[in-house]
């Protein structure tokens, strides 16, 4: 797992920042096959929410296939639609934004872009949403496979302040 919690590591995830930016670059599963997912946590990474994430996603993938993923209610944000695939050329790439985690007015949204192959080496290119219905301030997220471990990737945070 990727852990960005507040207090730890220098990361800053409070009300310093009204939204984040997060960037992955080359990201693979050391299993192959596997989704790539988020949860939240309200206690700066203690413990993660597990239930109650609904998600939707729109995308394409090479061959000419449309790609349409969504849930209700999950235990965790599905990324990405379709598993990434573990041969060393299929990777993830993704920018996600997480819109004012500190608030306790309403769900925590995330929004994201992303491009990977998939485990039959196609191209996919995806665009989604996500939520939790909690209305707790956001302390940390965990990104995750679904099964096994991240063997490569950078993942970089970027807090966004307003003037």
């Amino acid at each position: 797992t990727v852990d960005f919690s507040h207090g730890s590591g220098g990361v800053v995830f409070d009300s310093t920042y009204n939204a984040y930016l997060f960037i992955f670059s080359d990201v693979h599963p050391a299993t192959d096959a596997q989704p790539f997912e988020l949860t939240f946590s309200t206690d700066a990474g203690s413990s993660y929410i597990s239930s109650n994430y609904a998600y939707a996603h729109m995308g394409r993938r090479s061959g000419n296939s449309t790609l349409e993923h969504n849930s209700a209610s999950d235990s965790n944000i599905d990324c990405t639609s379709l598993v990434i695939g573990g041969a060393a050329s299929e990777s993830l790439s993704m920018q996600l934004w997480f819109n004012k985690p500190s608030g306790t007015d309403g769900a925590k949204m995330v929004s994201s872009q992303a491009a990977h192959m998939d485990n039959d080496g196609n191209y996919v290119a995806v665009n989604s949403m996500g939520s939790n219905s909690s209305t707790s301030a956001i302390t940390g997220v965990r990104f995750k496979f679904g099964s096994g471990n991240i063997d490569r990737g950078t993942f970089t945070m970027f807090g966004v302040k307003n003037s």
